[in-house]
């Protein structure tokens, strides 16, 4: 939602920012007032204000951050990311190194903040102001409450839980449910079918946005049936299919008149 460098250049400067290197060289961060405990294969922490206090030009380090925040590169894409496996993990080692940056409850706040600064102009050139944003954020904006397709189905269920109770709490404003996570890897939705049938079960409206086959195996191990199967799914709630394998289930189903 903001530009790398607002993230680097403000949220790593602020006090109380720690940072650590990960075995496979990705990074990690951590706000805290304390000293933070050793995180698993990971260096030991360190504060990047003493860090950086030592330093006579900061540039070299701060650069090093913002390469490890992007997917971008000066070199080949395809020497960098060889394969699906190199950019999904790549992809997904960014995202845990941001996770402890725009969590922090202060760089949060500031973090949405600055995605409303951007001037929104009309056709005449005319152009709003932040207040106008935000209102219309108010008015368009809805969350889809999200969970890793890599946890157990303890901590599934427990995910729809909180979801139903938020879709109680917000129906305007949490607009459904979907899995995150990279497909071929990850669990079939029919893994967490006593999970995501709960809704269903307890009366409780929870639209469910799911990417069906993102996945570049479908022909293999009959993953194509799996698919099809939990397309099958929309007898059971209310289900949104997105992905570019949708047509391939469709034409599955039609093939299997599971629809007559």
């Amino acid at each position: 939602m903001v530009d790398v460098e607002w993230l680097v250049k403000n949220a790593t400067y602020r006090p109380h920012c720690y940072m650590c290197l990960t075995d496979n060289q990705s990074i990690r961060f951590i706000f805290s007032s304390r000293r933070p405990r050793p995180l698993s294969h990971c260096s030991p922490w360190n504060l990047l204000e003493t860090v950086r206090a030592k330093m006579v030009n900061t540039t070299e380090l701060d650069n090093s951050i913002m390469a490890n925040l992007t997917l971008f590169t000066h070199q080949d894409p395809a020497t960098v990311y060889p394969s699906q496996d190199v950019v999904w993990d790549r992809f997904e080692q960014i995202f845990l190194a941001l996770w402890g940056l725009v969590t922090y409850a202060p760089v949060f706040r500031d973090y949405y903040y600055q995605a409303l600064l951007p001037e929104i102009y009309e056709l005449d050139g005319s152009t709003h102001d932040t207040a106008w944003t935000l209102k219309t954020y108010q008015e368009v904006t809805r969350i889809i409450f999200t969970v890793h397709r890599g946890v157990n189905i303890s901590v599934m269920t427990d995910a729809v839980e909180e979801a139903m109770k938020l879709r109680r709490d917000f129906p305007e404003f949490l607009a459904g449910f979907d899995l995150v996570g990279r497909e071929d890897k990850g669990r079939p939705l029919w893994y967490f079918r006593d999970a995501l049938s709960l809704p269903v079960e307890r009366g409780v409206t929870l639209p469910f946005f799911f990417h069906a086959g993102e996945t570049v195996n479908w022909e293999l191990n009959n993953s194509l049936e799996i698919w099809t199967f939990t397309g099958l799914f929309i007898q059971l709630a209310i289900y949104f299919t997105i992905g570019n394998l949708i047509q391939h289930i469709l034409n599955r189903i039609k093939k299997m008149n599971t629809c007559n």
